[in-house]
């Protein structure tokens, strides 16, 4: 399934932008759906369990045509937030071959880039919410008399218990 499916993603990312001038999305499916079934045939011939089911090729024919007709834009690059790469997935065979990947450097500068529009600075808003509120669970808990374990935390602050978890092993260290 995940053969067949690269496979079409690939050949679609780079038909779509045409197929939008020439074609509505109905007809797209159409197309990629003989397309599907005509690799499913070529891809598979040899393969021991034979060729996929029908109605397994017709729901990735539909999958890929859809989401290449509503979101694919071929042109645009999309950088990978781990390494600052940009993210090939989503790019056409050609394009991604035309793009060297970006040096050590660049993948620090993008990285560094990320950081500051703010994502660290969301992240850091968050923990100290939470522990705002732990604070005050903690309080409430203890003036009720009640035992102090995460869950309770948890249950008491409105947060995962996960999050009272770490913050109350923080707290006993």
């Amino acid at each position: 399934n995940k053969t067949l499916f690269d496979a079409l993603r690939h050949w679609a990312y780079g038909q779509v932008e045409g197929a939008r001038r020439s074609m509505d999305e109905a007809r797209w499916r159409e197309v990629v759906l003989r397309k599907a079934l005509s690799l499913n045939e070529r891809l598979f011939r040899d393969h021991p369990k034979g060729p996929l089911p029908a109605n397994e090729v017709r729901w990735t024919a539909k999958s890929v045509a859809k989401w290449t007709w509503r979101r694919y834009r071929g042109g645009r690059i999309y950088i990978t937030p781990s390494t600052g790469n940009p993210d090939r997935s989503r790019m056409s065979r050609a394009l991604r071959e035309a793009i060297p990947p970006l040096s050590p450097e660049a993948q620090r500068e993008a990285k560094a880039e990320g950081q500051r529009r703010g994502g660290m600075a969301r992240g850091q808003a968050r923990r100290e919410e939470a522990e705002a509120k732990l604070v005050e669970a903690l309080r409430r808990l203890q003036a009720r008399g009640e035992r102090v374990t995460a869950s309770a935390l948890a249950r008491e602050a409105g947060v995962h218990r996960h999050t009272a978890r770490r913050w109350l092993a923080r707290m006993r260290r």
